[in-house]
């Protein structure tokens, strides 16, 4: 342990230990005061055994809050190592291609390629650790899931990906989520305004787009990533595209506070690391042209 590491311990334990040899002597002082008094002796005792549960109490939240701060700290270095790995992947990525766009009167396609379908399970598998990851950060026996939209070439975000913890039906009840939906329009604001990439949102919050998979009651708090593709000028990325979005569900409202968020950052890095690269693997194997530079900010994809 390190020396400002116990600083920040010891001063709880000593608090604890001068509570108690402060009551031994307050007792020694005043017992000739209540001598012969039978309940001297039991109501200074349960005032005490009162006094360090709630010290204990104390203890235990202040110990809480210092774990979390350094939950924090260590979170916030895993979202920058994974943030500057990513970009580096893709300052070496040739440019994004021009997205693909379905005929008329064909069903909508993945602005990302097709790619990406042959290896679903691999991206299940990846879905399910971050469902573990955030499940111990919330009240046990809270159900943890987590799922991929895609933006397609009909302006909505279909999911095509999920993990196993959620109710099964929902596959056959999932709907599309419209670019310019209350909760995509958030997500989007989030980023542009805050340079925030992740949104804390649920089914039974007001800027909620309702669905009927809602009545599962799974999505009672949620957090929204924003998975981005770009291109390097070779001076600094522009055109950003949100094509993916990765979402984390829990069906017990609140349970996502603001100290998540440096942990979902960082598994939007790594989701847009992924991204970046079946986009760049779709444009060789079809011969895509490249897509012109466009401005830092657009995220009209």
């Amino acid at each position: 342990m390190e020396q400002s590491d116990f600083r920040k311990y010891v001063v709880p334990v000593v608090g604890g230990i001068t509570l108690n040899v402060t009551a031994s002597y307050l007792y020694d002082a005043l017992k000739p005061a209540t001598t012969g008094a039978t309940w001297y002796p039991i109501i200074f005792l349960a005032t005490i055994i009162l006094f360090n549960l709630g010290y204990s109490v104390l203890l235990i939240r202040y110990i809480r809050h210092l774990e979390m701060q350094n939950f924090i700290k260590r979170t916030e270095c895993h979202h920058s190592f994974a943030h500057n790995a990513r970009n580096l992947a893709v300052k070496l990525m040739a440019r994004k291609p021009i997205p693909p766009s379905s005929k008329e009167g064909e069903d909508p396609i993945s602005l990302t390629g097709d790619s990406h379908y042959l290896f679903k399970e691999d991206m299940v598998l990846l879905l399910e650790s971050v469902s573990n990851m955030f499940e111990h950060l919330v009240p046990k026996g809270t159900k943890v899931w987590a799922c991929i939209r895609e933006r397609r070439s009909d302006d909505h975000y279909h999911t095509w990906a999920r993990t196993s913890r959620c109710n099964t039906t929902r596959q056959e009840f999932s709907e599309p989520l419209h670019k310019d939906s209350n909760t995509i329009a958030n997500l989007k604001k989030s980023y542009k305004e805050k340079r925030d990439c992740v949104l804390i949102t649920g089914s039974r919050t007001v800027d909620w787009h309702k669905m009927i998979n809602d009545e599962f009651s799974e999505d009672l708090s949620v957090l929204m990533g924003a998975v981005l593709c770009k291109s390097w000028t070779g001076r600094a990325f522009d055109d950003p595209k949100l094509l993916w979005i990765i979402c984390v569900n829990a069906d017990r409202e609140n349970v996502f506070t603001r100290e998540c968020i440096p942990l979902m950052k960082a598994c939007n890095d790594a989701f847009s690391w992924i991204l970046n690269t079946f986009v760049r693997y779709d444009a060789a194997k079809n011969n895509w042209p490249s897509a012109p530079k466009g401005p830092a900010t657009d995220l009209t994809a």
